[in-house]
C-alpha cells in the first residue's frame, strides 16, 4: 500500500530514544514500528539485553547439573541399573540445555 500521508508526533527525548531502541530490536524502522504499535500489529521485539541474561544463567545451570551429577556418583552408592538411569536423565538434561543454548546463539545473531 502506498504511503503518502504523514503524521507528525512530539516526544520526548527518552521516549525517542526507547522507540528507536524497540524498532532496532524489532528489525525495522521507526515508522514501520509506529504503524505497527499503532494498528496493534505483531511485533516481534526481543530485547538483547535479555538474552544476554537468559544466556548466562542457562549457563549456570549447566554448569549446576553436572556438578550435582558428579556429587551423586561420587557420595552415593547405586546399582550400575541406577547410574545408567541417572547418566541417561542427565544425558537427556544436556542435550535440552544444547537445544536452548544453541537457539539463544541463533537469536543473538539475528539481532
Amino acid at each position: 500500500m502506498k504511503k503518502s500521508q504523514k503524521i507528525e508526533v512530539r516526544v520526548s527525548r527518552f521516549q525517542k530514544h526507547k522507540i528507536k531502541r524497540k524498532a532496532e530490536n524489532a528489525d525495522m524502522s521507526v515508522s514501520e514500528y509506529l504503524r505497527k504499535s499503532a494498528l496493534n500489529q505483531k511485533i516481534n521485539n526481543i530485547e538483547t539485553d535479555n538474552i544476554h541474561k537468559l544466556a548466562v544463567q542457562l549457563k549456570k545451570v549447566g554448569t549446576n547439573i553436572w556438578q550435582i551429577r558428579k556429587e551423586i556418583l561420587n557420595n552415593y552408592s547405586f546399582s550400575n541399573t541406577e547410574i545408567k538411569e541417572i547418566e541417561l536423565e542427565l544425558k537427556n538434561l544436556n542435550n535440552q540445555y544444547q537445544e536452548i543454548q544453541e537457539q539463544i546463539q541463533k537469536l543473538s545473531e539475528r539481532l
